[in-house]
């Protein structure tokens, strides 16, 4: 067996885990937050399985089968050739594979016409992941083009980090504005008028987060404590108070900001023990 396939066949074992982890930590999460009941799966999943119990064993099994190609497609990023087309085929393999997870468990209405907004919805903030992420790494490699250039002499050297470092930290700070400001405004129209699943939920208990995680690490690794990222996050979360529904209350986005910082030291944290590996 090739190394390659090896190396994703482990960590589609480590995946499916994962993947049958989260299908029954959201459920929770939703409960907690709506108030209501917890309810593992959809009524149409029940229906077609005719039991509860069998239709949370293959939500369970479909879920952990999701995480498990998750985990097998991350052997795309490291393939030769253009990092472009690989992430492109990447991201297609994961969408691919979460639509048909999405409706073999009913998780969307398939009646009518509401499947597709919800979908597209999800898809977006599914999306709205991956660019974060794409662009971080793409964000770190453009800064160690620049340390290599500064060190062969093709570029003149800064004397020292500008102030506040807001220089080196306003790409991350682009970034997270970015989503904070525009992820609400494009995904309120898909959200179902019952139940805003993504603005409701994926939106302020995983993507926001995520955000302001991914920025704040990144950033921290690369430059050290920057301390413009939280009151950035605060500032670009602030738009959303003028939604209604659901509301937003101005702690979650104090929640965002401080997310922001910690993980913005952790990465600091991370660099200074790298660097002392070297």
């Amino acid at each position: 067996m090739k190394p390659e396939i090896k190396k994703a066949l482990s960590r589609a074992c480590i995946g499916f885990p994962c993947g049958a982890g989260v299908v029954c930590l959201l459920p929770i999460l939703w409960g907690c937050v709506s108030g209501g009941g917890v309810c593992l799966t959809t009524g149409a999943l029940v229906l077609s399985k005719g039991t509860e119990a069998g239709a949370a064993l293959f939500q369970f099994l479909c879920v952990g089968t999701l995480g498990a190609a998750i985990g097998f497609s991350s052997i795309f990023l490291e393939r030769e050739g253009s990092f472009l087309w690989n992430s492109l085929w990447h991201f297609l393999f994961n969408i691919t594979a979460f639509t048909a997870t999405a409706w073999n468990c009913r998780w969307f209405e398939v009646r009518g016409d509401r499947f597709f907004p919800r979908y597209l919805g999800v898809t977006a903030v599914l999306a709205a992941f991956y660019l974060i992420v794409w662009a971080a790494r793409c964000i770190a490699w453009r800064s160690d083009v620049a340390a290599i250039r500064k060190k062969m002499g093709l570029v003149e050297a800064q004397s020292g980090p500008s102030p506040l470092k807001w220089r080196e930290s306003l790409p991350y700070l682009v970034l997270a504005a970015a989503l904070f400001l525009l992820l609400r405004p494009l995904l309120a129209p898909l959200d179902g008028p019952d139940v805003p699943v993504l603005t409701g939920l994926l939106l302020p208990w995983l993507c926001y987060p995520f955000t302001a995680a991914v920025a704040g690490f990144a950033a921290g690794r690369r430059y050290g404590p920057c301390p413009l990222l939280p009151p950035a996050v605060l500032a670009a979360f602030l738009p959303n108070l003028l939604f209604f529904s659901p509301a937003y209350d101005l702690s979650q986005g104090l929640a965002y900001a401080g997310i922001a910082l910690v993980f913005n030291l952790l990465g600091a944290l991370w660099g200074k023990l790298r660097q002392k590996q070297k």
